[in-house]
């Protein structure tokens, strides 16, 4: 399994708009995914190899603590 961080690729509002690109621990294939939807469902498939990765723990947290430095931002 690979380890790798997630990238934030802001674009747009917070609300609608803002989007990460998670990797795949499986075959590192980075998928894109709305932060407002990885808040309701912590989870998203692998865009490389259809692998469901569920956001817990680490990633949890750091989603939080984006969302606390955004908020900060307006």
């Amino acid at each position: 399994m690979k380890k790798q961080a997630m990238s934030f690729s802001l674009k747009g509002s917070w609300n609608d708009k803002a989007t990460l690109s998670i990797p795949c621990p499986e075959c590192g294939h980075k998928t894109k995914q709305l932060i407002s939807k990885l808040q309701k469902t912590n989870s998203l498939v692998c865009g490389g190899c259809g692998k469901t990765i569920i956001l817990d723990g680490d990633g949890l947290a750091a989603l939080e603590e984006l969302k606390k430095s955004i908020l900060k931002l307006k």
